[in-house]
């Protein structure tokens, strides 16, 4: 939302929503029903329609407006197979994956579709060719993913740099302020605390990795608190829960989605986060964001850390990664930490570069730049 208030101070801007988002109030936006947009022969005098195309149900509405209205998509997800999944099934999605551009790519998906949605690591296709063929332009905000996505699609993306929408409202250079977020989730002393922040999920997160690095962290002597602190399914509750206790990993949790305030405590409590991902097609990682510009020292998948323009106080590991190596890293990062002054200089021109104003301004630049080559 920040980045839309900062875009009606520059242009008039409408925001269409689904019925359950019409309590939405932003200063200076009006704010419309999607439905609107939708019911036949309808026509608007907008400049641009921007739709934001997420990789769920819940985007449909969105999805929908590509074959009534002339738009713009934001690409709030790198792939879109769940999507056309939950709309298509999975015939109807295997024959989107398959429409390529690229003269290389197969005629049949191997491996099958059920065996590369268990496995991440097997995706070989986006499902980004019917959006981008509709869109009169697509705008990403990872640049890992970008080749990939023109070589299936045959359409160039514009790529936006990620705006960081988490800004401290504390002085994160102050160890009593750390402190004292220790205290309110009453952290014990003496013990490494590590955290994985998002949506927890093996699959495409790496979260049993994460927990099998917390092992062998315990296996080398280190006393280790692993906090996984976003949503989870039961099943991957009970058994990362019982992976971590027969690794003698000293405090394992997952909390569960949190208010925003406690999530910002654990951004600033912790000693290290971890953020991974199995494929760079699967997305930008906001809490990846959100802990560079708390200045926390994190280790992230190569393709996360370039497509948030991480600092250097965030250690990049390979994609394919072990979780010996995610071990090692982690243990570097503690016994070799950044000075605190170089680390402050790099937060401060991390977040100078991120802004929600300077989002918008780039934004507008490009949407000026299509209207004027449509005349």
């Amino acid at each position: 939302m920040a980045t839309i208030s900062e875009l009606a101070k520059l242009v008039d801007v409408t925001l269409y929503v689904t019925s359950g988002g019409m309590g939405t109030t932003i200063p200076g936006v009006k704010v419309h029903n999607v439905d609107e947009l939708l019911r036949p022969g309808m026509q608007h005098n907008h400049d641009v329609l921007i739709s934001v195309a997420g990789n769920s149900h819940f985007h449909l509405p969105f999805i929908e407006l590509l074959s009534r209205h002339e738009c713009v998509v934001i690409a709030h997800d790198t792939r879109m197979v769940e999507y056309y999944m939950s709309l298509r099934d999975r015939g109807g999605a295997t024959q989107v994956m398959l429409r390529s551009n690229d003269p290389r790519a197969p005629h049949a998906l191997v491996p099958e579709l059920d065996d590369q949605i268990d496995d991440m690591r097997l995706l070989k296709n986006a499902g980004m060719w019917e959006i981008a063929q509709r869109a009169e332009a697509l705008i990403l905000h990872s640049r890992s993913a970008t080749a990939r996505i023109e070589m299936e699609t045959g359409v160039t993306p514009i790529v936006l740099p990620f705006a960081n929408q988490r800004v401290p409202d504390v002085d994160v250079n102050d160890v009593g302020v750390r402190d004292a977020a220790r205290s309110r989730l009453g952290f014990e002393p003496g013990v490494i605390h590590l955290a994985s922040f998002g949506y927890v999920d093996s699959r495409t997160k790496m979260s049993n990795v994460v927990v099998e690095a917390a092992a062998w962290l315990t296996q080398w002597g280190h006393s280790v608190a692993l906090h996984m602190v976003g949503g989870a399914s039961e099943a991957d509750i009970e058994l990362l829960t019982t992976q971590a206790s027969s690794a003698g990993v000293h405090s394992f949790s997952v909390t569960g989605f949190v208010p925003d305030a406690v999530f910002r405590d654990y951004l600033l409590a912790i000693d290290l986060g971890i953020q991974l991902r199995v494929s760079p097609l699967l997305g930008v990682s906001g809490p990846l964001s959100d802990l560079a510009a708390f200045g926390t020292p994190a280790v992230a998948s190569s393709g996360l850390a370039i497509d948030v323009d991480a600092p250097e106080y965030v250690y990049r590991l390979p994609d394919q990664v072990s979780a010996m190596t995610v071990a090692e890293a982690i243990e570097g990062a503690l016994e070799n930490p950044i000075d605190p002054n170089e680390l402050a200089v790099a937060r401060d021109r991390y977040l100078s570069g991120k802004t929600p104003t300077l989002y918008a301004e780039r934004l507008l630049g490009v949407l000026e730049n299509l209207v004027r080559e449509r005349s």
